[in-house]
């Protein structure tokens, strides 16, 4: 079976760390439990057969909004906690979707 394509029936519903929320501010889907991304982005787009992607408008350190995407999102969403570095997480780092992990944060 293949994953949803829209961010509303989420991307994220498989995995069972996240829970389910109304959208905010013009953010659709889901809110992480550990909550990155979705605190600074906003019309958020999940697209499947574009390369897993997801896609926002995420604010950077200034204020400004950035059109981001990353794709593998479902992918790496998928992959399991360690007991290291933490849970697969999406994060906004400075206005880019970035891949890492709940105990890391954006990259430096």
């Amino acid at each position: 079976m293949l994953p949803p394509n829209t961010a509303e029936v989420s991307l994220y519903k498989s995995s069972g760390r996240y829970r389910s929320s109304g959208p905010t501010n013009g953010i659709s889907g889901v809110v992480p439990s550990l909550g990155t991304y979705q605190a600074t982005c906003a019309d958020c787009k999940y697209n499947f057969w574009a390369l897993d992607q997801l896609c926002c408008q995420c604010k950077d350190i200034h204020g400004k909004y950035h059109y981001t995407c990353t794709p593998g999102a479902y992918a790496w969403m998928s992959q399991p906690c360690n007991p290291f570095v933490g849970c697969p997480d999406i994060a906004n780092c400075n206005g880019q979707l970035t891949h890492t992990y709940s105990y890391l944060g954006c990259p430096i």
